[in-house]
Parts: structure tokens; C-alpha cells; sequence
């Protein structure tokens, strides 16, 4: 048994991790069709025209893609301990030492962002 396997094993009582569930609304397909479209755009030289099946995806997920590629490329500053909506992250605190994250102003700025335009959209599209 290693050193810390005990505590892993209080920490994850259901077997499941969070990354086993999903939190984007989208197919495996789509989210690799975005993840290669996402490479190119921010490999050195390979930037293109957004592809027709990449832009409703974005679409989809209420994204611009200049906001997906900023946040891709700065995701160790976008998010430093914990990924997620601020709202979310703001009501968290470390397991280990209840300690509440922070969570960058530039990220909170990013949401507020795709905030806006999921509200823009619900006034333009009216109730469901």
C-alpha cells in the first residue's frame, strides 16, 4: 500500500472520478473533431479557417473561437487547482485543508462573457 492510498481511497468513495462523467454537452466525435481543430489552431503556423464541422460545436457550447483557443492556451492560468464556473468553484473548499480556491479574474471575465451571449440568445430564441 503506498503512502497516500488510504487517503484516496477516503477521498473517492464511489469509484468515479470527475472526469469519468463528462460536463460537456457533446459527442465523443464532436469533442475530437474539436480537439484536433483546437491543436492546429495553436500549433505554431497551422492556423486555418474554422472547419464546418467545428463551428457549431462551438456553436453548440455558446463559444467563440478566439474565447476555446485562449482558454485552452492558458489553462494552467485560467484555472490553477480546480476547473469549472467560477459560481462553482467560488462555493468549493479543498478536502484536505477547507481552503476556498481562487479562480482568476481573465476567467471570470471569460464566463461573464459566455454568459452574456447564452442570455442574448434565450431573448432572441424566447421561452422554451
Amino acid at each position: 500500500m503506498s503512502d497516500i492510498s488510504w487517503w484516496m481511497r477516503k477521498q473517492n468513495k464511489t469509484g468515479t472520478r470527475c472526469s469519468d462523467k463528462g460536463f460537456l454537452p457533446m459527442s465523443l466525435g464532436d469533442y475530437m473533431q474539436l480537439l484536433d481543430w483546437t491543436g492546429r489552431q495553436l500549433a505554431q503556423g497551422k492556423k486555418g479557417r474554422i472547419p464546418d464541422t467545428v463551428g457549431p460545436i462551438l456553436e453548440r457550447l455558446q463559444l467563440d473561437h478566439q474565447g476555446w483557443c485562449d482558454l485552452v492556451a492558458h489553462f494552467g492560468r485560467r484555472f490553477f487547482v480546480v476547473a469549472g464556473a467560477p459560481t462553482t468553484i467560488d462555493g468549493t473548499t479543498s478536502r484536505v485543508n477547507q481552503h476556498r480556491y481562487n479562480v482568476p479574474s481573465a476567467t471570470r471575465q471569460l464566463y461573464r462573457e459566455v454568459e452574456s451571449r447564452q442570455a442574448s440568445t434565450a431573448q432572441r430564441c424566447g421561452p422554451a
